[in-house]
């Protein structure tokens, strides 16, 4: 995978990144598949169907907002999901272009 996510890829977590990630996002553990890890932050993925559903993300979140846009080209999806449950209305703001569907962000992928 030749694309950038803010950083180099590596094959860890740190300790500090999890319980961080865990303190901020109210979860108590991470979904693994397709887990993508970089100098700051990690985020996994899995696609259904037609749609990109990213699950646990950790780091500037503009930045992984491009980094599956381009995934979901690549793999032809038609729409990305980030599932959170962490504020939704300030992840709509911090990221603009995105539709709110209860805890489920949507992001159309045009051609």
């Amino acid at each position: 995978m030749d694309m950038k996510a803010g950083g180099n890829f590596r094959n860890y977590i740190t300790k500090e990144e999890l319980d961080r990630y865990f303190a901020k996002s109210g979860y108590d553990r991470i979904y693994i598949k397709n887990l993508i890890s970089t100098d700051w932050g990690f985020a996994s993925w899995d696609l259904q169907g037609d749609v990109l559903f990213v699950y646990s993300l950790y780091g500037d979140a503009r930045i992984w907002k491009e980094f599956f846009v381009n995934l979901g080209k690549q793999l032809n999806a038609k729409m990305i999901k980030f599932i959170t449950k962490r504020s939704p209305k300030a992840w709509k703001k911090l990221l603009h272009d995105v539709e709110l569907d209860e805890y489920v962000l949507k992001i159309e992928i045009g051609g």
